[in-house]
Protein backbone atom coordinates (compact mmCIF):
# COMPACT_ATOMS: atom_id res chain seq x y z
CA UNK A 1 0.00 0.00 0.00
CA UNK A 2 2.82 2.59 0.97
CA UNK A 3 4.51 1.61 -2.91
CA UNK A 4 1.43 2.78 -4.45
CA UNK A 5 1.19 5.73 -2.56
CA UNK A 6 4.54 6.82 -3.92
CA UNK A 7 4.37 8.43 -7.89
CA UNK A 8 6.81 6.41 -10.32
CA UNK A 9 9.06 9.49 -10.61
CA UNK A 10 9.32 10.51 -6.87
CA UNK A 11 12.35 8.63 -5.30
CA UNK A 12 12.15 7.45 -1.43
CA UNK A 13 14.30 5.69 0.71
CA UNK A 14 12.60 4.41 3.85
CA UNK A 15 14.76 4.60 6.73
CA UNK A 16 12.26 2.83 9.41
CA UNK A 17 8.89 1.56 9.42
CA UNK A 18 7.35 0.42 12.44
CA UNK A 19 3.75 -0.79 13.12
CA UNK A 20 2.68 0.56 16.41
CA UNK A 21 -1.01 -1.10 17.24
CA UNK A 22 -3.17 0.51 14.77
CA UNK A 23 -0.27 3.27 13.52
CA UNK A 24 2.37 3.08 11.07
CA UNK A 25 5.16 5.03 11.72
CA UNK A 26 7.15 5.82 9.13
CA UNK A 27 11.03 7.43 8.62
CA UNK A 28 13.12 8.10 5.34
CA UNK A 29 14.27 10.59 2.79
CA UNK A 30 12.54 11.89 -0.56
CA UNK A 31 13.86 14.30 -3.37
CA UNK A 32 11.86 17.59 -1.94
CA UNK A 33 9.37 18.53 0.62
CA UNK A 34 6.60 18.77 -2.32
CA UNK A 35 7.57 15.20 -2.76
CA UNK A 36 7.03 14.20 0.75
CA UNK A 37 3.80 15.85 0.18
CA UNK A 38 2.17 14.40 -1.92
CA UNK A 39 3.12 11.03 -0.66
CA UNK A 40 1.28 12.35 2.70
CA UNK A 41 -1.64 12.86 0.72
CA UNK A 42 -1.60 9.81 -1.67
CA UNK A 43 -1.36 7.79 2.06
CA UNK A 44 -4.38 9.72 3.39
CA UNK A 45 -6.79 8.91 0.32
CA UNK A 46 -5.93 5.50 0.63
CA UNK A 47 -8.69 3.17 1.64
CA UNK A 48 -6.17 0.97 4.20
CA UNK A 49 -5.68 4.04 6.17
CA UNK A 50 -7.75 6.31 8.03
CA UNK A 51 -5.34 9.07 7.82
CA UNK A 52 -1.73 10.03 7.30
CA UNK A 53 0.13 12.70 8.77
CA UNK A 54 3.59 14.46 8.10
CA UNK A 55 5.34 14.87 11.93
CA UNK A 56 8.16 16.63 10.76
CA UNK A 57 10.29 16.96 7.88
CA UNK A 58 13.73 18.65 6.87
CA UNK A 59 16.53 19.04 4.71
CA UNK A 60 19.42 16.47 5.55
CA UNK A 61 22.69 17.69 6.89
CA UNK A 62 24.04 18.61 3.38
CA UNK A 63 20.39 19.62 1.40
CA UNK A 64 20.18 17.50 -0.84
CA UNK A 65 17.27 15.60 0.53
CA UNK A 66 14.30 16.08 2.69
CA UNK A 67 14.41 14.07 5.84
CA UNK A 68 10.69 13.06 7.20
CA UNK A 69 8.77 11.57 9.66
CA UNK A 70 5.03 10.30 9.22
CA UNK A 71 1.98 8.40 11.13
CA UNK A 72 -0.36 6.48 9.21
CA UNK A 73 -3.22 5.37 11.36
CA UNK A 74 -4.89 2.05 9.95
CA UNK A 75 -8.44 1.41 8.92
CA UNK A 76 -10.12 -0.70 11.55
CA UNK A 77 -11.74 -2.46 8.88
CA UNK A 78 -8.62 -4.04 7.81
CA UNK A 79 -7.60 -5.30 11.67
Amino acid sequence: AVTKAVPRDVKIDVREMLLEGDKVRIEGETDSYASAEQITQNLDASELFNSAEMKESKKNLDQTKVKFKMMLQLNQKIL
